[in-house]
């Protein structure tokens, strides 16, 4: 009876020295849409992406296009009695085909080389910016003693959190987002 009166004591001394470890959560998702570097990076980017509509090469080739479906139209029209019009506007055509499929692939070789370049920018820019985010995390962790700074808005592929569960813990979302100079819109209490 002693025996065990002791290993309940001894167990007791052991588990009130051992504490429950100290975690903070995170909305990553959150301070990285609230961020002005963010809104920044997706207004520059959508930029780069518009202009590439607005390219010369493409113009060009929307005018040969234009030229092509007129030339279309009057092959159309000419009589095939008229063969000498119709050879004439035949050769036109072809050449103007030829034309605008060049013109079609060099513009979209062009595109695929900047669209290539534009998501290259932009995955450099987004991961400068979640490191950025981490680091402050971690500097905002060890300052205020966490042992854990977890990130709750992570999805996997699956559309399922990260953390299924976990017991309520202190929330520095905002104070991320302030050491990065930054405050966060309204949240909805699902976010947290």
């Amino acid at each position: 009876m002693i025996r065990a009166a002791l290993l309940i004591l001894c167990l007791l001394a052991t588990s009130a020295a051992v504490a429950a470890p100290k975690i903070a959560s995170i909305r990553v998702g959150d301070v990285y849409r609230e961020l002005d570097k963010t809104k920044e990076m997706n207004a520059d980017i959508t930029a780069k992406r518009q202009a590439l509509l607005r390219d010369p090469r493409l113009a060009a080739y929307r005018e040969a296009f234009g030229d092509l479906e007129a030339l279309q139209k009057g092959l159309i029209k000419v009589a095939d009695h008229d063969r000498a019009t119709r050879q004439r506007l035949m050769q036109k055509f072809n050449l103007k085909r030829q034309e605008a499929l060049t013109l079609k692939r060099e513009f979209e070789e062009f595109q695929r080389k900047e669209t290539k370049k534009i998501d290259r920018e932009m995955v450099s820019r987004m991961e400068a910016i979640l490191t950025e985010i981490r680091q402050k995390a971690d500097t905002l962790g060890q300052k205020n003693g966490y042992d854990w700074v977890i990130d709750v808005s992570g999805k996997t592929n699956t559309g399922l959190p990260f953390v299924l569960y976990s017991k309520p813990s202190d929330d520095i979302t905002n104070d991320v987002l302030s050491a990065m100079g930054q405050t966060i819109a309204e949240t909805s209490d699902e976010d947290n």
